[in-house]
């Protein structure tokens, strides 16, 4: 799942993030689960249109932690279009911030350095590494 900061909000090294592809019922729970099979709440699913579309609200205040009032939350929607037969462009808007407690503060967190941006670039799929040719010139003699 995309997040912010390149961090999390549970407290220890997180197992998943599940926002499956297969969730399908709005209204469900999104949240991390750490390795020690903890979760923490984050949000809900609002819609999930497959493949096209993913809305959930994010209930992380501006002090990173779980708010549980919906009222208080804000939304993040996900767009995924087609962009040719092997490519997808990945629309996200993160609307509704000023409802969140210190809501500028998370504003400016994932506006900025490490926000969604940098985690888009992070999701990014990475071309093949090439292999290096060896160069006669930099193969060990063997002495």
């Amino acid at each position: 799942m995309l997040r912010a900061r390149g961090g999390s909000i549970v407290s220890i090294p997180t197992a998943s993030r599940p926002c499956a592809p297969t969730l399908t019922v709005s209204g469900a729970d999104a949240f991390e689960r750490g390795v020690d099979g903890s979760e923490c709440d984050w949000g809900k699913v609002l819609e999930w249109e497959p493949p096209n579309r993913l809305v959930v609200t994010w209930q992380i205040s501006g002090e990173w932690r779980y708010d549980p009032d919906p009222a208080r939350a804000s939304e993040i929607e996900v767009r995924f279009v087609s962009d040719g037969p092997e490519q997808t462009i990945v629309e996200l808007e993160h609307r509704h911030l000023d409802r969140l407690v210190l809501g500028q503060a998370m504003h400016d967190a994932v506006s900025g350095a490490g926000g969604w941006k940098s985690v888009l670039e992070r999701s990014r799929p990475r071309p093949p590494r090439r292999r290096r040719r060896s160069r006669p010139w930099e193969r060990s003699s063997g002495g």
